[in-house]
């Protein structure tokens, strides 16, 4: 198959990022209100942890590239535990992701390096 017959790996990893969508939901078309950021933050890292552990690692690896913003960060720390652990991941984990690295950055005074 070949990228110009629009099979490639891009159309390849559309199709099943649209089915698992199709199967369990869209996590941004529900998103949680807690009524604090923190809260948010943890109800989709859980949502996503829970979805990762029934898709299995294998299903989930190569699926989403890397993004290397601070508002995607969470999703790349999850990820990369899971895939590198391929171990559920812990709410330990998980409120060290929010907590100690995610809210640090976006709770910084602006103009600070």
């Amino acid at each position: 198959m070949s990228e110009q017959a629009g099979e490639g790996p891009s159309t390849r990893r559309r199709l099943v990022v649209a089915a698992v969508r199709h199967a369990t939901g869209s996590i941004a078309e529900q998103p949680p209100d807690t009524g604090e950021l923190r809260g948010d933050v943890v109800a989709v890292l859980r949502r996503m942890a829970r979805r990762f552990r029934d898709l299995g690692p294998d299903a989930v690896h190569g699926l989403m590239p890397p993004h290397p913003r601070v508002v995607s960060l969470p999703v790349d720390l999850l990820r990369h535990e899971l895939l590198l652990t391929r171990q559920p991941v812990s709410d330990e984990t998980i409120s060290e992701i929010v907590d100690e690295v995610f809210l640090p950055l976006v709770r910084r005074p602006a103009g600070r390096a």
